[in-house]
Protein backbone atom coordinates (compact mmCIF):
# COMPACT_ATOMS: atom_id res chain seq x y z
CA UNK A 1 0.00 0.00 0.00
CA UNK A 2 0.82 2.87 -0.95
CA UNK A 3 -0.55 5.62 1.13
CA UNK A 4 -3.76 5.34 3.61
CA UNK A 5 -6.50 7.94 4.91
CA UNK A 6 -9.24 7.31 7.47
CA UNK A 7 -12.55 8.95 7.98
CA UNK A 8 -15.10 8.81 11.17
CA UNK A 9 -18.67 7.98 10.62
CA UNK A 10 -20.42 9.67 13.48
CA UNK A 11 -24.39 9.95 14.33
CA UNK A 12 -24.43 11.84 17.25
CA UNK A 13 -21.22 12.15 18.47
CA UNK A 14 -20.56 8.90 18.61
CA UNK A 15 -18.28 6.82 16.05
CA UNK A 16 -20.07 4.14 14.57
CA UNK A 17 -18.01 3.19 11.84
CA UNK A 18 -14.69 4.16 9.79
CA UNK A 19 -13.87 4.81 5.97
CA UNK A 20 -10.79 3.76 4.68
CA UNK A 21 -9.38 5.17 1.72
CA UNK A 22 -6.16 3.79 0.42
CA UNK A 23 -3.46 4.10 -2.95
CA UNK A 24 -3.92 7.40 -4.02
CA UNK A 25 -1.56 8.87 -6.57
CA UNK A 26 0.79 10.85 -4.46
CA UNK A 27 0.13 11.95 -1.12
CA UNK A 28 -3.85 12.85 0.50
CA UNK A 29 -4.53 16.52 1.15
CA UNK A 30 -6.36 18.30 3.61
CA UNK A 31 -8.94 18.43 0.93
CA UNK A 32 -8.99 14.87 0.87
CA UNK A 33 -9.92 14.73 4.34
CA UNK A 34 -12.27 17.47 4.88
CA UNK A 35 -13.95 15.48 1.61
CA UNK A 36 -13.92 12.19 3.06
CA UNK A 37 -14.84 12.74 6.49
CA UNK A 38 -17.68 14.76 4.53
CA UNK A 39 -18.36 11.52 2.94
CA UNK A 40 -18.10 9.93 6.37
CA UNK A 41 -20.65 11.98 7.53
CA UNK A 42 -23.00 11.48 4.95
CA UNK A 43 -22.68 7.92 4.66
CA UNK A 44 -23.05 7.98 8.96
CA UNK A 45 -26.59 9.76 7.96
CA UNK A 46 -27.78 6.78 5.40
CA UNK A 47 -26.70 4.52 8.24
CA UNK A 48 -28.90 6.30 10.52
CA UNK A 49 -31.92 6.56 8.27
CA UNK A 50 -31.32 2.71 7.83
CA UNK A 51 -31.71 2.01 11.75
CA UNK A 52 -34.69 4.39 11.64
CA UNK A 53 -36.31 2.75 8.79
CA UNK A 54 -35.77 -1.05 10.31
CA UNK A 55 -37.05 0.19 13.69
CA UNK A 56 -39.94 1.84 12.18
CA UNK A 57 -40.75 -1.41 10.17
CA UNK A 58 -40.54 -3.67 13.28
CA UNK A 59 -42.68 -1.56 15.37
CA UNK A 60 -44.94 -1.18 12.43
CA UNK A 61 -45.14 -5.09 12.42
CA UNK A 62 -45.65 -5.42 16.44
CA UNK A 63 -48.54 -2.81 15.73
CA UNK A 64 -49.86 -4.41 13.27
CA UNK A 65 -49.95 -7.60 15.46
CA UNK A 66 -51.15 -5.93 18.13
CA UNK A 67 -54.02 -4.56 16.05
CA UNK A 68 -54.98 -8.27 15.05
CA UNK A 69 -54.80 -9.32 18.65
CA UNK A 70 -56.60 -6.76 19.80
CA UNK A 71 -59.65 -7.59 16.38
CA UNK A 72 -59.40 -11.64 17.83
CA UNK A 73 -59.94 -10.35 21.20
CA UNK A 74 -62.71 -8.39 20.67
CA UNK A 75 -64.51 -11.01 17.71
CA UNK A 76 -64.34 -14.19 21.01
CA UNK A 77 -65.56 -11.20 23.61
CA UNK A 78 -68.43 -10.64 21.10
CA UNK A 79 -68.81 -14.42 20.98
CA UNK A 80 -68.67 -14.98 24.76
CA UNK A 81 -71.16 -11.85 25.14
CA UNK A 82 -73.77 -13.94 22.85
CA UNK A 83 -73.19 -16.74 24.35
CA UNK A 84 -73.38 -15.45 27.61
CA UNK A 85 -76.28 -13.55 26.87
CA UNK A 86 -77.91 -16.53 25.33
CA UNK A 87 -77.55 -19.29 28.00
CA UNK A 88 -78.31 -16.56 30.77
CA UNK A 89 -81.78 -16.26 28.88
CA UNK A 90 -81.95 -19.81 28.55
CA UNK A 91 -81.49 -20.45 32.62
CA UNK A 92 -84.54 -17.76 33.46
CA UNK A 93 -86.88 -19.67 30.56
CA UNK A 94 -85.85 -22.41 32.77
CA UNK A 95 -86.31 -21.28 36.06
CA UNK A 96 -89.25 -19.56 35.16
CA UNK A 97 -90.54 -23.33 33.37
CA UNK A 98 -89.44 -25.08 37.05
CA UNK A 99 -91.54 -23.24 38.78
CA UNK A 100 -94.63 -23.65 36.88
CA UNK A 101 -93.71 -27.32 36.76
CA UNK A 102 -93.08 -27.29 40.43
CA UNK A 103 -96.24 -26.24 41.61
CA UNK A 104 -98.35 -29.49 39.56
CA UNK A 105 -95.18 -31.73 40.46
CA UNK A 106 -96.97 -35.29 41.28
CA UNK A 107 -94.98 -38.75 41.42
CA UNK A 108 -95.28 -39.60 37.70
CA UNK A 109 -93.58 -36.21 36.84
CA UNK A 110 -90.70 -37.50 39.60
CA UNK A 111 -90.13 -41.09 37.63
CA UNK A 112 -89.78 -39.05 34.17
CA UNK A 113 -87.00 -37.34 35.71
CA UNK A 114 -85.27 -40.33 37.08
CA UNK A 115 -86.17 -41.91 34.08
CA UNK A 116 -84.35 -39.04 32.07
CA UNK A 117 -81.11 -39.19 34.48
CA UNK A 118 -80.76 -43.25 33.76
CA UNK A 119 -80.80 -42.62 30.23
CA UNK A 120 -77.99 -39.70 30.27
CA UNK A 121 -76.41 -41.93 32.96
CA UNK A 122 -76.51 -45.01 30.31
CA UNK A 123 -75.46 -42.42 27.66
CA UNK A 124 -72.34 -41.71 29.66
CA UNK A 125 -71.47 -45.35 30.42
CA UNK A 126 -71.64 -45.44 26.07
CA UNK A 127 -68.75 -43.29 25.97
CA UNK A 128 -66.88 -45.55 27.29
CA UNK A 129 -65.52 -42.58 29.88
CA UNK A 130 -64.29 -43.02 33.46
CA UNK A 131 -62.35 -41.71 36.52
CA UNK A 132 -59.27 -42.50 35.22
CA UNK A 133 -59.59 -41.78 31.64
CA UNK A 134 -61.13 -38.31 32.22
CA UNK A 135 -59.09 -35.36 30.27
CA UNK A 136 -58.80 -31.13 30.23
CA UNK A 137 -61.93 -30.86 28.28
CA UNK A 138 -64.10 -33.71 29.26
CA UNK A 139 -67.74 -33.00 31.02
CA UNK A 140 -68.88 -33.75 34.16
CA UNK A 141 -72.17 -35.77 34.08
CA UNK A 142 -72.73 -36.11 37.63
CA UNK A 143 -72.75 -32.26 37.98
CA UNK A 144 -74.80 -31.32 35.04
CA UNK A 145 -77.44 -33.55 36.05
CA UNK A 146 -77.21 -31.70 39.87
CA UNK A 147 -77.45 -29.01 38.31
CA UNK A 148 -80.88 -29.92 35.77
CA UNK A 149 -82.40 -31.61 38.81
CA UNK A 150 -81.76 -29.07 41.70
CA UNK A 151 -85.24 -27.25 41.37
CA UNK A 152 -86.89 -30.73 41.47
CA UNK A 153 -88.13 -32.30 44.94
CA UNK A 154 -85.78 -35.50 43.51
CA UNK A 155 -83.33 -37.06 45.15
CA UNK A 156 -80.67 -38.03 42.99
CA UNK A 157 -77.79 -40.62 43.74
CA UNK A 158 -75.23 -41.43 41.58
CA UNK A 159 -73.11 -44.72 41.99
CA UNK A 160 -69.81 -42.81 40.66
CA UNK A 161 -68.53 -39.84 38.77
CA UNK A 162 -68.88 -39.90 34.82
CA UNK A 163 -67.15 -38.18 32.68
CA UNK A 164 -68.01 -37.49 28.67
CA UNK A 165 -65.24 -36.35 26.85
CA UNK A 166 -66.09 -33.65 24.36
CA UNK A 167 -65.86 -29.65 24.01
CA UNK A 168 -67.03 -27.95 26.84
CA UNK A 169 -69.50 -26.35 24.61
CA UNK A 170 -71.54 -29.56 24.68
CA UNK A 171 -72.38 -28.94 28.22
CA UNK A 172 -74.15 -26.02 27.41
CA UNK A 173 -76.31 -28.16 24.98
CA UNK A 174 -76.62 -31.25 27.08
CA UNK A 175 -77.43 -28.53 29.38
CA UNK A 176 -80.19 -27.07 26.97
CA UNK A 177 -81.28 -30.32 25.98
CA UNK A 178 -82.20 -31.65 29.17
CA UNK A 179 -83.82 -28.43 30.22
Amino acid sequence: MKNVMFAPMNIEGKTVGIIGLANKDGDFTERDALLSEAFGDYVAAALKNHWTMEKLEKSRNEYENLYKEVENLNDLLLLSNRTLRHDVKNRLMFIDMSVDMIKGLDEKDREKIKRSIHYCLQLANLSGSNDEEKEKNSIHINKLLEEVVMPYPVELTLEKDVYIEGDPWVGSVVDNLLS
